[in-house]
């Protein structure tokens, strides 16, 4: 009975919680990467996500029709690009998505206004998920 009370005092106070952090304090405890929260994350917190970097960043990659993928699975596994710890297994396996057609991992970035991206040429680059104003940067 008393574990019956502590899940309800739990499901009760836990959307409270959630629901009046914020950005920054989900970035921080890691949201951003996690696939449960990521879309939403990457919807609504981008400015947050986007310069931690790696598989924080909602940085994706612009699609390439130059090459073809590998793997079958690529386009679910899109956000893996920019991932340093998979970026290299990704470049070669999903070159079309990532935009990698040289086998190199993509580095450039590019953000999306209106969900049209622009790519930057003779350069790998990515959009965010987010739709934001149209700025480039490099690392």
């Amino acid at each position: 009975m008393k574990f019956l009370i502590f899940l309800i005092v739990m499901f009760i106070t836990l959307p409270l919680e959630v629901k009046s952090a914020t950005c920054a304090q989900m970035a921080e405890n890691g949201y951003c990467k996690n696939p449960l929260y990521r879309k939403i994350m990457c919807s609504n917190c981008a400015k947050e996500c986007n310069p931690r970097g790696g598989a924080d960043s909602c940085e994706l990659p612009v699609k390439s029709s130059a090459c073809s993928d590998v793997a079958t699975n690529c386009e679910s596994l899109k956000y893996l690009c920019t991932n340093p710890t998979y970026a290299n297994v990704m470049a070669k396996n999903c070159m079309s998505t990532c935009n990698t057609c040289n086998g190199v991992p993509a580095t450039t970035t590019t953000t999306v206004a209106g969900g049209a991206a622009t790519t930057p040429s003779g350069a790998n680059a990515v959009t965010t998920e987010a739709t934001t104003a149209a700025t480039t940067k490099n690392p």
